[in-house]
C-alpha cells in the first residue's frame, strides 16, 4: 500500500466528518475515490520507485472539480491520464491539466516523474455553491489539519526544494517555514498556477518560465 495515497484518503475521511465544513455548506470533492485503482497504478508505475531520491516538489493549492478532483492525481485530467495508463479510456479535459501535461510531455513522463513529485497543499478539493473553493478560505482548525497532513507527506518525500505554483501556496509555505516546519527545505522561485498559464495569450511565455526552472532539475 502506498503511504502517500493512503494519506490522501485518510485526509478525505477526516474532512468529510468536519462539522465546520458542513455548517458553511462546503462539500469535499470525493469523486476521485471511484478512481482509486488508477491512482494506485499511477503511483506504482511513476512514483513509488522514486520516493527517497526525488528532491524537487511542485506544489499547487488543491484539486478542482474538473481535473484532479476527478482523477485524484495533481494537475492530471482523464485526457492526460489516458496517455499515462493504458487501461484508462476516458478523455475529459481541464485547462490547468492541459498546460501541465504539455510540460510533462516536454521531458517525457517517466523522466519527469523520476525527478519531480507533484502535489498540492491540500490533497482533496472543495465546493461551495457548486464552485471550486480553496483550502486557505476554510476555518482555521481545518486549515491546521490540512497543514499537518501536508507536512506528513513532505516528511515522507524529504525533498530539497518545494516550488510553489501560486502566490497563495508560496504564502503557506513561508508560514510553515516561519514555524520551523520546513527545516532544511528551500522554497524555490514561484511559478504561476497552471490555470493562468493555460490562457492562450500566456501559454508560450509561461511554458518558457516552467522550462527555465525545471530544466535544472529534470536530468
Amino acid at each position: 500500500m502506498n503511504n502517500l495515497v493512503d494519506g490522501m484518503l485518510d485526509l478525505l475521511k477526516k474532512l468529510e466528518n468536519e462539522k465546520a465544513l458542513k455548517q458553511e455548506n462546503i462539500t469535499v470533492l470525493n469523486e476521485f475515490t471511484k478512481n482509486e485503482k488508477h491512482i494506485r497504478n499511477f503511483y506504482r508505475d511513476y512514483v513509488d520507485g522514486n520516493i527517497g531520491t526525488i528532491k524537487v516538489v511542485l506544489c499547487g493549492i488543491n484539486p478542482g472539480k474538473n481535473g484532479a478532483g476527478k482523477t485524484g492525481i495533481p494537475f492530471i485530467d482523464f485526457n492526460s491520464l489516458s496517455e499515462l495508463l493504458t487501461e484508462v479510456k476516458r478523455y475529459d479535459s481541464e485547462k490547468s491539466a492541459g498546460f501541465f501535461y504539455s510540460i510533462i510531455k516536454k521531458y517525457g513522463a517517466r523522466k519527469f516523474y523520476s525527478n519531480i513529485y507533484v502535489t498540492n497543499i491540500c490533497s482533496v478539493g472543495f465546493l461551495k455553491d457548486n464552485k471550486n473553493y480553496n483550502y486557505y478560505d476554510l476555518p482555521s482548525d481545518v486549515i491546521e489539519l490540512i497543514h499537518n497532513n501536508f507536512l506528513l507527506k513532505i516528511k515522507t518525500l524529504n525533498p530539497d526544494v518545494i516550488i510553489p505554483l501560486s502566490k497563495d501556496v508560496e504564502k503557506t509555505l513561508k508560514y510553515l517555514e516561519s514555524k520551523g516546519k520546513l527545516d532544511n527545505i528551500l522554497i524555490g522561485k514561484r511559478l504561476n498556477h497552471p490555470f493562468f498559464c493555460s490562457i492562450k495569450s500566456n501559454w508560450n511565455n509561461e511554458f518558457e518560465k516552467y522550462s527555465e526552472i525545471l530544466d535544472k532539475y529534470v536530468v
